[in-house]
């Protein structure tokens, strides 16, 4: 039955496959008609049926050089598919910076990925979140509390001794494989980032070890939140660093959020924003 089931699965998925691109193809015929050839880039050759381009990047050559090479082939500016996805490639400084500064806006949202939703609070880490309001107004927040001039020249002389002391103490305790995972699985290549109908089947186990990961982390920041609130609660308003005198970034983060971050939080909780970009 097993067996049956994945064989209609995949039937289905082929058929779903060729309707999406006889529907694409007659959606581009429309576009041809009325702004004429030429109006989109070329897609590369050797494209799958459901996987696209996939199984190019599976091979032996590097990413960055087969891309070159492909570009060799197809020109500076070209389109591939990653699943579902269609890339836009470009290989030359004058485009790049078509992209990236002169029209950085278009292209400055994030694809979504199961790494970010496990285990960035469900893209309220705003390191890897999609572009929009929410990000805008939680970078805002951090910049200030954080990364700011005034506040950089403020911390400069117990930056190194607080970096050096939370590492060991990280390291020591909990953080030293966590780390060195969700590093691996932020880089890891998830197959249903790309096919999004293959995540029930959970290839390579990504979904599982991640929301492992996303536990054991939250544990530890999840604790140091709670204390800052308890501490917020019992003191001052704004508790400060014991031997500076200055505000502490997660309780400061944690008072800017419940104080102007408004829209409802953008469907997030107050915690999980402050968490997820503490995390950052």
């Amino acid at each position: 039955m097993d067996l049956l089931l994945l064989l209609v699965i995949f039937v289905a998925s082929i058929l779903c496959f060729l309707i999406f691109r006889c529907l694409e193809a007659i959606r581009n015929g429309v576009k041809r008609v009325n702004y004429g050839l030429g109006n989109k880039p070329p897609e590369a050759t050797g494209s799958w049926p459901i996987i696209g381009h996939l199984h190019l990047l599976a091979g032996s050559q590097v990413p960055h050089k087969l891309l070159g090479s492909m570009a060799d082939k197809f020109g500076s500016i070209f389109t591939i598919k990653l699943g579902v996805h269609r890339v836009l490639v470009v290989s030359n400084s004058e485009m790049a910076k078509e992209c990236l500064a002169t029209n950085d806006r278009v292209f400055a949202s994030r694809q979504k990925a199961m790494a970010i939703e496990l285990m960035g609070y469900n893209y309220a880490n705003f390191g890897l979140g999609p572009y929009g309001p929410y990000w805008h107004q939680i970078r805002r927040i951090v910049v200030l509390e954080l990364a700011s001039r005034h506040r950089l020249q403020m911390l400069e002389h117990i930056r190194v001794s607080e970096v050096k002391s939370s590492i060991i103490d990280i390291y020591r305790t909990w953080f030293q494989k966590a780390i060195r995972r969700i590093v691996d699985l932020f880089g890891a290549f998830v197959p249903s980032d790309a096919i999004p109908w293959l995540r029930w089947l959970d290839l390579g186990g990504y979904e599982k070890k991640m929301k492992k990961t996303a536990i054991e982390m939250d544990v530890v920041i999840n604790g140091w939140l709670e204390d800052h609130k308890k501490k917020k609660n019992s003191t001052s308003p704004l508790q400060v660093d014991e031997s500076s005198n200055r505000p502490v970034f997660m309780a400061a983060v944690l008072s800017r959020v419940k104080e102007e971050v408004k829209e409802e939080l953008y469907g997030f909780s107050t915690d999980d924003i402050v968490k997820a970009s503490c995390l950052v």
